[in-house]
């Protein structure tokens, strides 16, 4: 059993939710790599059960169901195989995920599926690609054969946050209960798309409708649509008392009753039996609308007074009248770091793993403590911080404290009694909870006694800026439920506005988001509920720098550098100056002792912006692009030979003109693996450019007909007004002095020394 085998396992083990694996053994029989499981995976495997179980085996595999995982296996080396034709000819995209080279020679894509959709094994009219789900397991790299080997294409080391989610046309081609092109009636897709508050509403009419029905088949599906629906919900009891009190009002017997309850309480174990759901909660609110509960005279009197009431004039809209001499006193805003937080409000940083944004957060503290600029933002003098962590010990934020005023120059007497540090160890917080009622139904409610504590605990100290980093460590509740997170933010919204602080609240982000190819605002970004972007004052995305950024800087190592995005302002659009960057940078705190003589190396984030050249070159670039693209479009008007199409699986792809011009070798092959490493990075680079050229509106999409169906497709289309706006910048850039040496982290050509081979 190869450590390379053992080390994945525990990379994969690390996961939340965590990914379940188990013992795999290869064999070849008459040529085909068979994969046999040596243990059952009924039940999951205990981490060091697998890792006993591994010895002897020489592959690892996934088990798909109880990881809450997909996997598509496409077949590419087989002459049946069409999948490439059934994208481009319906003009879908495969996200950015997991990607592993089988031991065959095709391509396994993994994507997330924490809704449990449920697929066929097949999607309908496209040959050699299998679907894998529940039941199924994938063989994880590095499994090998002999010369059989799986290797990661992108992998846990390039997508630190998991693979992306499901894409839903693959839910619509191959999902259970629904036809090609159908979404069918999978509940949990439609739970995961519907307002939790939109089925309670469903719930409290069913409460108060008539029992029309004469048929137990309609009956049965009211039944699972409610159970399904409410299932592992804090409504799931009250749930379950409607539907007695609603199957009573058709047969009030003793013996019918008791035939309800028998039938509820079946329920999760025919759920257990059947991988299709019989019905959802569609099933509840199709049977409202066609037996409406009839209202009596009263209720219609009582809604016409109410009406009536309601549109009553009131008040003389003179109390109203403004006064002006309000002006004169309007006091400032208190903002305690430039504009990234807000005394009595809540700022929200999102960032993927290993950007940085703990560290961002930690120097924030340290300028305001210190009152000194440390990121370039005004601190307007010294504040009183607190840092509460959930995920590093005391002795971790030592080292980063200490690495932090090293580099920084501070001392002590800089901070002064000004930093308050608290581990979860110190002080656990659960600031929102679940409780029972007296029917054990369950509920969500804010947690006073953590809340006022924490309050207190901060008025006494006079603490001005609060910051709360990971936001999952401090709630126990549903972070997909935009419910609970707004109860969630309207506890941290009652702490800063009482304790009269700022809340800073560190949080990840969505599974693939903010990368060159995302789609969407900044904001849009932070895992789970809209509402924890749509309740905070401020949100602050970092995102990890883009490779056409990086290709115009001279960057050596894109990792250590992130662009901070004010999401909600979108304050960047059509700028390419003046972005906030931030760049991470190895300290050396000086702990060694006798083993460890060199002591311990601590990364630190530095304030990093382009100088003039840098910003000239990525300007010049990319305006090169839009000129390539305008051209491509007089071909395409005249000919239907140019090419100007988003899709890259299309074979009009832009990026197929702009490698043309720029003489970038980017390979003909569909297949990822086909073409070589030189041929892959170009590509990267040319998707990175589009991008940035969407994200600073100098281009947008818009569908044009494809030449080879004559159907609409979207297509990069040049605005004239931000092709002059970039010019103009570019005039700007030239006219600055020249800068001296680079900022750190880059490198600057000798003089006279030539691009190397595919340079963008």
């Amino acid at each position: 059993m190869s450590k390379l085998l053992i080390t994945q396992a525990k990379t994969l083990a690390e996961y939340d939710p965590p990914i379940f694996m188990l013992p795999v053994r290869l064999r070849l029989n008459d040529g085909k790599l068979d994969k046999v499981p040596t243990l059952s995976w009924k039940e999951p495997v205990p981490f060091r059960e697998l890792l006993r179980s591994l010895k002897g085996t020489n592959a690892l595999g996934i088990d798909l169901g109880k990881s809450g995982l997909v996997t598509l296996d496409v077949d590419s080396y087989k002459d049946e195989c069409n999948f490439d034709a059934f994208i481009e000819e319906h003009d879908l995209e495969i996200p950015y995920t997991w990607k592993i080279k089988s031991g065959s020679g095709g391509t396994h894509y993994i994507f997330a599926n924490p809704n449990d959709l449920r697929f066929r094994g097949k999607i309908p009219g496209v040959e050699a690609v299998d679907i894998k789900a529940h039941g199924g397991y994938s063989v994880a790299p590095p499994s090998k054969l002999k010369d059989r080997v799986y290797e990661w294409i992108v992998g846990p080391d390039e997508l630190e946050e998991g693979p992306a989610m499901v894409p839903q046309w693959l839910f619509e081609w191959a999902g259970k209960d629904g036809t090609a092109g159908d979404m069918g009636e999978n509940l949990r897709l439609k739970a995961a798309a519907r307002d939790f508050q939109e089925n309670i509403e469903v719930l409290d009419q069913l409460a108060a409708a008539p029992n029309n029905l004469d048929d137990r088949e309609e009956w049965l599906k009211i039944a699972f649509g409610l159970f399904f629906e409410f299932q592992d919900t804090p409504e799931e009891g009250r749930a379950r008392d409607v539907f007695l009190s609603w199957s009573a009002k058709w047969d009030d017997s003793e013996k019918a009753v008791e035939n309800a309850v028998t039938t509820w309480d079946s329920l999760p174990r025919i759920a257990e039996l059947t991988t299709d759901n019989p019905a959802t909660i569609a099933s509840v609110v199709r049977y409202l609308q066609e037996n409406p509960t009839p209202k009596t005279e009263e209720e219609i009197a009582e809604i016409k007074e109410t009406v009536a009431e309601l549109t009553k004039k009131k008040v003389d809209r003179t109390d109203f009248l403004y006064d002006f001499s309000r002006i004169a006193t309007i006091p400032p805003r208190q903002w305690v770091h430039g504009t990234d937080a807000l005394k009595g409000e809540v700022t929200m940083v999102a960032a993927p793993g290993g950007v940085g944004k703990s560290s961002t957060v930690l120097v924030m503290s340290l300028a305001m403590a210190t009152g000194k600029s440390l990121l370039g933002r005004e601190t307007y003098g010294t504040r009183k911080v607190m840092l509460w962590s959930g995920e590093d010990g005391r002795t971790e934020i030592d080292r980063r404290i200490m690495a932090a005023m090293k580099h920084y120059k501070l001392t002590p007497k800089d901070i002064g009694d000004r930093l308050h540090v608290v581990t979860h160890d110190d002080l656990p917080l659960n600031m929102v909870r679940e409780v029972k009622d007296q029917q054990g139904d369950r509920r969500t409610e804010i947690n006073s006694t953590d809340v006022d504590y924490l309050i207190e605990y901060m008025r006494e100290h006079k603490i001005e800026v609060a910051s709360f980093d990971p936001l999952v460590s401090v709630h126990q509740t549903d972070e997909n439920s935009n419910t609970d997170a707004t109860i969630v933010t309207e506890a941290f919204k009652k702490v800063a506005s009482q304790a009269d602080a700022a809340i800073v609240l560190v949080h990840h982000v969505s599974k693939g988001a903010l990368r060159d190819d995302s789609k969407g605002d900044a904001a849009d970004a932070a895992r789970g509920a809209t509402a924890w972007v749509n309740a905070s004052r401020v949100t602050l995305a970092l995102r990890q720098m883009s490779a056409a950024e990086a290709s115009a800087y001279r960057v050596t190592n894109v990792y250590d550098y992130a662009e901070i995005v004010e999401a909600k302002a979108n304050a960047s659009a059509r700028h390419l100056g003046g972005k906030r960057y931030i760049e991470k940078v190895s300290v050396n705190i000086g702990n060694g002792d006798a083993i460890y003589i060199a002591g311990d190396d601590v990364g630190v984030v530095v304030p990093w912006s382009p100088n003039g050249d840098m910003q000239l070159a990525l300007a010049e670039k990319l305006i090169s692009i839009m000129h390539i693209v305008n051209a491509q479009h007089e071909l395409y008007d005249d000919t239907g030979a140019g090419y100007i199409f988003r899709n890259e699986q299309n074979a009009h792809w832009a990026g197929y003109g702009v490698a043309q011009a720029l003489g970038l070798p980017i390979g003909e092959e569909s297949s990822q693996t086909k073409r070589s490493n030189e041929e892959n990075h170009n590509r990267t680079l040319i998707r990175a450019y589009f991008s940035k050229l969407i994200e600073e509106s100098y281009m947008i999409w818009e569908d044009r007909n494809k030449p080879s169906d004559r159907h609409p497709a979207p297509a990069y289309v040049v605005l004239n007004d931000g092709l002059f706006d970039l010019k103009a910048q570019i005039g700007e850039l030239k006219k600055q002095p020249k800068k001296g040496a680079a900022p750190s982290g880059t490198q600057t050509p000798k003089c006279g020394t030539k691009p190397t081979s595919g340079a963008a």
